[in-house]
């Protein structure tokens, strides 16, 4: 009888990430930094951190309170030696940071986080 670790892989289209994303706290950007490990943006309801983590994973953290909570994510628990070189570019309506495999987009009306189809 096999005992190993079963793994259960759940798949979310990018339209229905955003879409679950927009729905769960439409706060506008307000303003954005960026280092060399992904932006964070100051929304007029929270923050929002978006971690580039490899060219194709990405980690984005939310909260509505007055500062991303220090814990560390229960999700994410690789240690991610460096992060992968990125661009963003910024338009009227959205931030857009892109690697070497993806392209990561922020609507700044609604923060909701996105890859563009």
């Amino acid at each position: 009888m096999n005992k190993s670790p079963r793994c259960l892989k759940t798949f979310i289209t990018a339209a229905a990430w955003s879409l679950i994303l927009a729905a769960s706290a439409i706060a506008s950007v307000k303003s954005y930094s960026h280092d060399t490990s992904g932006i964070t943006c100051v929304l007029d309801k929270g923050f929002l951190k978006i971690i580039i983590c490899k060219e194709d994973i990405v980690e984005i953290r939310y909260t509505s309170l007055d500062a991303l909570p220090s814990k560390t994510s229960l999700v994410v628990t690789n240690k991610w030696v460096s992060a992968p070189q990125y661009s963003v570019t910024e338009s009227t309506n959205e931030i857009v940071l892109t690697t070497g495999r993806i392209k990561v987009k922020v609507d700044k009306g609604t923060n909701a986080v996105g890859l563009p189809m």
